[in-house]
């Protein structure tokens, strides 16, 4: 039996972090042992402090730790790096839902192989209400099944933040650099490529999230972090374009494999990607050392709605 703890890194997240931490204490420990789940508040101004201070009160095993001075997430993973004593540190975001009990138990089976000491779920958007998340779904719909399918989803673009799992001692190996916004999954994924450590991707341990609903609140999320990829270039010169390169016959195929299964959703995202360029040649960078300003859009993840099949 694996002990784990869950590293939540959390700033303003009153609308969804109450579901999560249930969801997240009534997962099957049929593989593992749950030590703890740490919730770091990173300058939170919200009620998601009171609302952790109710919740610790019903479950001894959750720790939340306040900070009124917001550092960013790059900081907060450190830290909760750093706070780890269990076989597996699993992270997860604090406006994101594990799709059902044995989404941890799915995860943490991939570490069955000893030499795998970093892995990651799957990330899966619910399905869209408004308007312009219909858009930005059919474009997510086309892009996910594309990462998932090459090399069976173990490549970088699937290390996303949420849902990374690693071993203790690749976890005490990780010294994220704070110069880095959005980025802090990659740094992990190229570290353990350069380590020659093995990494693993699960297809059927899948955590859900909201897509943003407006055009803007998608552009703020884009333009995260817009230093990160020459930073992480400049320390893993030797993989960094191998593991980005996805071959354009791979992105061919996929594209008109998609055409087959999902043409309408193939021709708006496709046409779609082909604007965000054009929409986006004025916008400025949304992050200022290490943090940047909040999508609210993205917080709230009704119940009863599910994520399509990828």
């Amino acid at each position: 039996m694996y002990h784990v703890t869950i590293g939540i890194p959390a700033f303003n997240e009153e609308a969804n972090i109450a579901r999560l931490i249930y969801s997240l204490f009534r997962q099957k420990q049929e593989n593992f042992v749950l030590d703890k789940i740490i919730v770091v508040l990173d300058g939170s101004t919200d009620n998601t402090k009171r609302i952790l201070q109710n919740l610790e009160k019903q479950y001894p095993k959750l720790i939340y730790i306040y900070d009124p001075i917001r550092k960013g997430v790059t900081y907060r993973l450190q830290q909760l790096i750093d706070l780890n004593l269990s076989d597996i540190l699993v992270f997860f975001d604090g406006d994101t839902l594990p799709e059902n009990p044995k989404t941890l138990k799915n995860l943490v089976t991939l570490f069955n192989d000893n030499e795998i000491k970093l892995a990651t779920a799957a990330l899966i958007p619910v399905k869209p209400l408004t308007g312009f998340e219909r858009i930005l779904f059919s474009w997510r719909l086309v892009w996910t099944r594309l990462t998932h399918d090459w090399k069976n989803g173990n490549n970088i673009y699937n290390f996303r933040g949420v849902g990374i799992a690693m071993r203790k001692d690749f976890a005490k190996s990780i010294h994220l650099p704070v110069s880095l916004s959005g980025a802090s999954s990659h740094f992990m994924y190229l570290k353990a490529k350069q380590q020659k450590i093995k990494t693993a991707f699960s297809k059927i341990a899948v955590i859900h999230y909201r897509l943003a609903t407006t055009l803007k609140d998608y552009l703020l999320q884009i333009n995260r972090g817009q230093n990160d990829g020459k930073i992480l270039k400049s320390m893993f010169p030797e993989i960094y374009e191998i593991e980005y390169l996805i071959p354009l016959q791979v992105r061919i195929y996929n594209v008109f494999k998609n055409m087959i299964y999902l043409p309408l959703d193939t021709i708006v995202g496709t046409i779609f990607h082909m604007l965000i360029p054009v929409l986006n040649s004025r916008a400025k960078p949304s992050d200022k050392n290490g943090t940047w300003k909040s999508v609210e859009s993205t917080k709230i993840i009704i119940d009863d709605r599910t994520a399509p099949n990828i």
